[in-house]
């Protein structure tokens, strides 16, 4: 039987999952050159990068990809990863004094899934394991 917090977590990796597709498709592909213009100029000053602004975006919006759908088969490294991701948002978004609810529910959904995941007994447990345990020790 599966557990309520392991439904959980598989809804919160989900909405993980597309939140960061999302945002590292705005750097890799974006589809508003003014926005991608302001991000770049912001990479560039936070960074402090005179030619490296667009390098340093594409790294970002990479990172991000792979982290979101990494996150499905080494969860934990792809989570951490984002994690980092999202404590770099935090400092960039405070250094240009532009208001900080931009990362704020990728990193709420980064804390359920942390939460969920310390909860249930990490990563790889399941109730079938717990459930096979239980019966080696009355087997004993």
């Amino acid at each position: 039987m599966v557990s309520i917090v392991s439904i959980l977590r598989n809804v919160v990796k989900l909405g993980i999952t597309a939140i960061f597709i999302l945002a590292s498709h705005n750097k890799l592909y974006p589809f508003d050159p003014v926005m991608n213009g302001a991000l770049e100029k912001g990479f560039q000053n936070y960074f402090g990068w005179s030619g490296h602004a667009h390098e340093a975006l594409l790294a970002v919006g990479a990172l991000e990809m792979a982290s979101a759908l990494l996150i499905w088969v080494v969860p934990n490294l792809a989570a951490f990863l984002l994690t980092a991701t999202m404590a770099g948002a935090f400092g960039f978004h405070y250094i240009h004094n532009e208001p900080l609810n931009g990362p704020v529910i990728p990193s709420a959904l980064l804390a359920l899934y942390w939460i969920l995941t310390a909860v249930s007994g990490g990563s790889k447990a399941t109730s079938t394991t717990a459930s096979k345990k239980q019966k080696a020790k009355k087997e004993m």
